[in-house]
C-alpha cells in the first residue's frame, strides 16, 4: 500500500482579505487546478483529502463548481463550513471525518463574526451521522496539523478503514 503526499498550497489569504473576492478567487483557482491535476495523473487511484481551516470552504466551493470530483477519504480540520452547505462535500466522498477542537476559538469567532459565510463545524461536529463521522480532540485551531495527528488518526482512517477517537474523550 503506497501513501503519496501532495501538499496544495495557495496564496495566504489575510483574515480581513478573505472577505475581498479577488484573494478568495485567486485561492480556490489554485486548488481547483491542484486538485484536478491530481485526479487526472491518478485516475485509479483512492485519493483522500485534508482541508483545514479556510481550506474547506475552499474544498467546498470547489466541489460545488465541480461535480464530478470524488474520493475515497476527505478529512476536515478546523472546519468553516457550515452545516446546511456540508453535504456537498460528504456527497463526493466515501467517508467524510470531521476533527473538531474542543478550544477552537478560530472557528467560533468565524462564525460569530460572519454567520452566514462561516459555520461551527470545526468547534461542534457535522452532528449528522449520515454524512460525517466527527471526532473531537482537546486543542486549538491548527493542532491537527501534526505528523502524530496523521499517524495515529489519519493514516488508519485511510489504510484499515479503522476510524480511531481521540483518548481525550473515550
Amino acid at each position: 500500500f503506497k501513501i503519496h503526499l501532495a501538499p496544495i498550497a495557495y496564496d495566504f489569504v489575510f483574515a480581513p482579505g478573505i472577505a475581498l473576492s479577488d484573494q478568495r478567487q485567486s485561492a480556490l483557482i489554485s486548488v481547483y487546478q491542484a486538485l484536478q491535476n491530481i485526479l487526472e495523473r491518478h485516475p485509479e487511484a483512492k485519493i483522500s483529502i485534508c482541508a483545514h481551516s479556510f481550506g474547506t470552504i475552499l474544498l467546498k466551493h470547489v466541489l460545488t463548481l465541480d461535480r464530478t470530483m470524488r474520493f475515497d477519504r476527505i478529512f476536515l480540520f478546523g472546519s468553516l463550513v457550515r452545516r446546511d452547505a456540508i453535504a456537498i462535500i460528504a456527497q463526493r466522498a466515501e467517508l467524510l471525518i470531521c476533527d473538531c477542537g474542543a478550544r477552537d476559538w478560530v472557528v467560533a469567532l468565524a462564525n460569530l463574526v460572519r454567520p452566514d459565510l462561516y459555520g461551527p463545524t470545526g468547534l461542534y461536529g457535522v452532528r449528522n451521522a449520515a454524512l460525517a463521522r466527527d471526532r473531537f480532540f482537546a486543542d486549538e485551531h491548527g493542532s491537527r496539523l501534526t505528523f502524530e495527528h496523521f499517524r495515529q488518526y489519519v493514516y488508519p482512517a485511510i489504510v484499515r478503514d479503522d476510524v480511531p477517537l481521540p483518548n481525550e474523550f473515550h
